[in-house]
C-alpha cells in the first residue's frame, strides 16, 4: 500500500507540474515535444483563482514554536504539485479500495479507510 501511494503521489506530483504558470516547470509541450499552449483563457482564469487560494491557505500557517508564516511565493509551484500527487492518490485508493481491501492486513491500521 505505501508503494502505491510513494508511486501515486511522485506521478500526480510530476502530472500537477503540467499546470504550471511558472514558466521553468510549466511549460505547455504537447505529445510531440513541441511547445503549444492548449489552455484557454478561462482555464488559465481558473487556475490563477486556484493558485491564488493556494496562496492565501499557506500564507496563513503560522509555525507553533517560532511564531514565522509561511511564505508561499518561493513554493508556490511545488504546493499545488503536492497537492495534486495526494488528491490523485487518494482518489486512486478511494476507487480501488474493495479491490485492495481483500490484501490482508492493507487497511488493518487505518482507521480512516472503511471498506
Amino acid at each position: 500500500a505505501s508503494k502505491y501511494g510513494s508511486v501515486g503521489f511522485i506521478l500526480g506530483h510530476e502530472i500537477g507540474h503540467l499546470f504550471d504558470r511558472n514558466p521553468q516547470t510549466g511549460r505547455p509541450i504537447d505529445a510531440d515535444g513541441v511547445e503549444r499552449h492548449w489552455m484557454t483563457q478561462t482555464d488559465l482564469n481558473t487556475l490563477d483563482s486556484k493558485l491564488e487560494c493556494f496562496r492565501t491557505q499557506y500564507n496563513a500557517i503560522v509555525h507553533p514554536v517560532h511564531s514565522v508564516t509561511f511564505d508561499s511565493r518561493n513554493s508556490r509551484v511545488e504546493n499545488m504539485a503536492d497537492a495534486t500527487g495526494v488528491n490523485a492518490t487518494f482518489r486512486w485508493v478511494e476507487n480501488k479500495k474493495k479491490q485492495l481491501a481483500k490484501m490482508t492486513g492493507i487497511f488493518k491500521y487505518d482507521r480512516d479507510i472503511q471498506v
